[in-house]
């Protein structure tokens, strides 16, 4: 029964930001089959898995100033249609009142992108756009409403056109600012943090942020969940980049997910009992809408850390925070009887009890 725990406390970290959402409006029987072109596979762009909002990547607002001394600002993205059915999601942290454009440019002789815009819970559609055709540029712009994280969704007008040719680039801009100041730091722990001067905003990613602004005195405000406020003053000069490294006060307990979606347990407690292990997220061919998850054996150990997820006596697994893409999420993991593997051991994905923090 320990070693059948053990398998079973990997599910523990289950990876929450996989969940696949399904948006109404997909399909579009009258023109699904006008188009038909030979298309065949391409490598998946550097952004890849993005095809959720749970899943979506950040876009850092464009200045559209060089910058040739920061490396990592890297404001235009370059993505394609890899595959049948591929689409693009990005995420942004903008302010209320201010006008934002999301723009796809250089596309490729095939890409005929349909942009969509979406409210902070992901799934209302607040404006979708789809003007051009095939090779043209296509852009969408709107007013925020409301302070938050919102979601950008590019996809193929044709789905089932792919691959080669269907590259372009994307960008992130407020179009009737004019910026004569720059902003740029690291942000410790590497959370998804929102930063904000009440005029500007950005959000961190991989630990660092950039964020284009005017000249003057403000104070940076900085919030993340799990972590305490933060606030400096700070003063930005015309036509010059200062830094400001922000170091967080935040809660230890989050699991991580990896960008292929497995995830490493430190600690699951099951009987009194502490184990380690990874989890490897596991496509159901019986239930391809569903989020799973399998142990891997060769992984299990001895579990380390004062913070364990515990493992109830139906062997399901209350996770309060997982951490993927930037994003913490919360949800329960229900043991799974897979009859294709007996031996294997499985977790579903509870999704009634999953929720974003």
């Amino acid at each position: 029964m320990a070693g059948l725990a053990c398998l079973l406390l990997a599910w523990v970290s289950l990876p929450t930001a996989v969940l696949s959402q399904q948006h109404e409006g997909d399909a579009d029987p009258l023109n699904a089959n006008i188009q038909v072109l030979d298309s065949a596979p391409t490598a998946p762009d550097a952004y890849e898995p993005d095809n959720t909002w749970m899943a979506s990547k950040v876009i850092i607002l464009n200045d559209q100033e060089p910058h040739p001394e920061l490396p990592s600002y890297k404001p235009i993205q370059t993505h394609n249609f890899h595959m049948a059915g591929d689409e693009d999601w990005v995420k942004f942290f903008i302010l209320k009142g201010e006008i934002y454009k999301i723009s796809v440019d250089s596309p490729g002789d095939k890409c005929d992108v349909v942009i969509g815009i979406y409210d902070i819970d992901g799934q209302t559609l607040i404006k979708e756009v789809d003007d051009t055709f095939a090779g043209e540029k296509e852009y969408a712009e709107w007013e925020c409403t409301a302070d938050g994280v919102y979601y950008a969704r590019i996809r193929q007008y044709n789905r089932e056109v792919f691959g080669e040719g269907t590259a372009y680039q994307l960008s992130l801009t407020q179009p009737y600012m004019t910026f004569n100041g720059f902003i740029f730091g690291t942000v410790t722990p590497a959370v998804e943090a929102k930063l904000s001067t009440g005029l500007a905003s950005a959000l961190a990613v991989d630990g660092e942020f950039f964020m284009p602004h005017i000249a003057g005195d403000f104070t940076l405000q900085v919030v993340a969940d799990g972590c305490a406020s933060y606030s400096v003053p700070i003063t930005v000069v015309e036509i010059a980049d200062i830094t400001v490294d922000v170091v967080l006060e935040c809660d230890d307990f989050c699991l991580a997910v990896a960008g292929d979606l497995s995830i490493l347990a430190p600690c699951a407690e099951y009987l009194g009992n502490r184990y380690g292990f990874t989890l490897n997220f596991y496509s159901n061919p019986d239930d391809p809408s569903g989020l799973y998850w399998k142990m891997v054996l060769a992984t299990f150990t001895t579990g380390e850390g004062t913070d364990c997820i515990p493992i109830g006596g139906d062997l399901s697994m209350p996770i309060p925070c997982a951490a993927y893409s930037g994003t913490q999420y919360g949800f329960t993991l229900r043991f799974y009887n897979n009859l294709y593997d007996p031996s294997g051991l499985y977790w579903k994905m509870d999704l009634s009890t999953f929720s974003v923090k």
